[in-house]
């Protein structure tokens, strides 16, 4: 409809107008609530986002979609309990819902269930082995363990999939770093930053690989910038 065409047009103003005249026409459109929450959550109005969600639970509570949403939303701001409850309400719909299995996975690492966690993206990746995000996130949960044999095939794997993200390169370069493997590290670093040039992690380990080599300047620079980008960081 008008609206999703908006949203997908990059006009979030002129979707949020149309969701809401659709849900003046009828309130019970359990999809109009859900879809105004998600366009709402991307314009990070959470609590706004969260009570469309609601409210599309209201009309609809086996609404699968707006409880994963709902759970995403909810682990914005910060409530974690609420958001897995969600999670796993939409699982319990829909047992082969590989999102809401990641998006879990992510609540349960942020609350350091990290053996969970894994369960749950493996879950994901096993539902939909094409599933680039649930690769990338079960490779970091790995290497948050020092499983570094066991996630560097994941994260490489996420990178093959798509889509390409800073995280996962300096994941990936962190993980071959560690095992000691610095001239595989290096592009995985250099990746990383032309993705996403502030990430102090990925400037100190590049600097730190470089150094290795004995290209000395080069290293001295990363570092350098990595202390400016994280000045309170002692480690760096």
């Amino acid at each position: 409809n008008l609206a999703i065409a908006l949203a997908d047009a990059g006009q979030p103003g002129e979707a949020i107008s149309n969701y809401k005249l659709a849900i003046e026409e009828n309130p019970g459109y359990a999809e109009a609530h859900s879809n105004l929450g998600h366009v709402l959550a991307e314009q990070e109005h959470i609590p706004e986002a969260i009570e469309q969600y609601e409210q599309a639970l209201e009309i609809n509570p086996n609404f699968s979609e707006a409880h994963n949403n709902l759970g995403f939303a909810l682990a914005s701001a910060g409530r974690l309990d609420e958001a897995e409850a969600q999670y796993r309400q939409a699982i319990e719909n829909e047992p082969k819902y590989a999102h809401a299995y990641n998006n879990l996975g992510l609540a349960l690492a942020m609350q350091g269930k990290i053996d969970d966690a894994i369960a749950n993206f493996s879950k994901a990746s096993e539902i939909d082995p094409a599933y680039g995000a649930a690769e990338g996130n079960l490779g970091h949960a790995l290497l948050s363990k020092n499983s570094l044999d066991e996630a560097i095939p994941h994260l490489k794997k996420a990178i093959e999939l798509g889509p390409e993200t800073a995280e996962v390169h300096d994941n990936l370069g962190v993980a071959l770093a560690e095992k000691g493997q610095m001239v595989e590290a290096i592009p995985q670093f250099e990746r990383a930053l032309a993705i996403s040039p502030h990430m102090p992690e990925a400037h100190y380990y590049l600097g730190e690989a470089l150094m290795m080599k004995g290209e000395s300047a080069k290293g001295l620079t990363h570092w350098r910038e990595a202390l400016k980008q994280d000045p309170d960081n002692l480690e760096l």
